[in-house]
């Protein structure tokens, strides 16, 4: 059975959805993904209107990019 485009759609968006979360896991430091540091992050920008997001990729991953320029 073939699907139509209107029904591989919604599939296709679900899978990137869940390849960009996986990529969210693989690339970023845990610790800012907790909801009590997402907290204080966002007070911290209210209050001063920028951040500074040390260690915000995993090390290991900012050398690969950095090797790839």
């Amino acid at each position: 059975m073939l699907l139509t485009l209107a029904e591989l759609a919604p599939i296709t968006v679900h899978c990137l959805c869940l390849m960009q979360e996986e990529m969210v896991y693989e690339w970023l430091n845990p610790i800012y993904l907790k909801p009590d540091v997402q907290e204080q992050i966002r007070e911290k920008f209210e209050a001063d209107s920028e951040i500074e997001l040390w260690g915000f990729l995993k090390v290991c991953l900012c050398w690969f990019m950095l090797a790839a320029f």
